[in-house]
């Protein structure tokens, strides 16, 4: 997570679905080991055959679970992986909405001279005429602006005089 709370680190994410993926075959291994395991009915002797029911059982459930184990961390990861491709999309269109909504208060070199109308003219006179309470902060173009409200030093918004 970055510094402002809402960036997301895709490649040390998508690194981790791949060390997801790559643990799928080896609880394929283990599940097929334990199948493996199941000891035939002499093999308990007549003593385990009290056990041997009961040890079948629990061996096909486990062996049941573990077969699930790597097909789920196959699906596991791809989902991280679309859930990154996911993020990535709907981030870079955000970047793209946002720019867009930057533009519309960018002004532009004047009215109607570029994408952005600009701000037009004042509605308000300047300071000191009477109809404006006086100096102090403003975001009204003052006099010799050209209509534009950031001002020669490019701040934004302007302050009065």
């Amino acid at each position: 997570m970055g510094h402002n709370g809402f960036q997301v680190n895709t490649s040390a994410v998508r690194e981790t679905a791949a060390r997801l993926r790559a643990l799928a075959p080896e609880f394929d291994e283990v599940a097929s080991y334990a199948a493996e395991a199941d000891p035939p009915g002499w093999a308990w002797g007549p003593a385990g055959l009290l056990f041997a029911g009961s040890y079948g059982d629990a061996a096909a459930r486990t062996v049941a679970v573990l077969g699930r184990l790597g097909p789920a961390l196959d699906g596991l990861a791809s989902g991280i992986d679309g859930s990154c491709g996911d993020y990535e999309h709907a981030d870079g269109k955000a970047g793209i909405d946002f720019g867009a909504i930057v533009d519309l208060f960018r002004p532009g070199p004047g009215p109607g001279t570029g994408s952005h109308p600009g701000p037009g003219p004042a509605t308000q006179p300047g300071p000191g005429t009477g109809s404006h309470p006086g100096p102090g902060p403003t975001t009204q173009p003052g006099p010799g602006t050209g209509g534009d409200p950031q001002g020669s030093d490019g701040a934004y918004p302007r302050t009065a005089p």
